[in-house]
């Protein structure tokens, strides 16, 4: 998240998105997992998570680990 972002209205962002948003891990509270649907492309989600206020860096799990 973005410094000054409120973790709870960008939850909801995302929610408005299509995403299921995790509750924030204590060892990373700056950071929120989104899941959407399997309908869209981990790419597309990464993009529209991207154009979010408040998002600093989007990127789809499936590059990092090689899903």
């Amino acid at each position: 998240m973005e410094r000054g972002a409120v973790p709870d209205e960008l939850a909801g962002a995302l929610r408005r998105e299509g995403a299921v948003v995790l509750p924030p891990r204590p060892e990373l509270p700056d950071v929120l997992i989104a899941l959407f649907p399997d309908t869209m492309s981990a790419p597309e989600a990464a993009e529209r998570a991207a154009r979010l206020p408040g998002v600093a860096y989007a990127e789809p799990e499936e590059f990092r680990f090689g899903g």
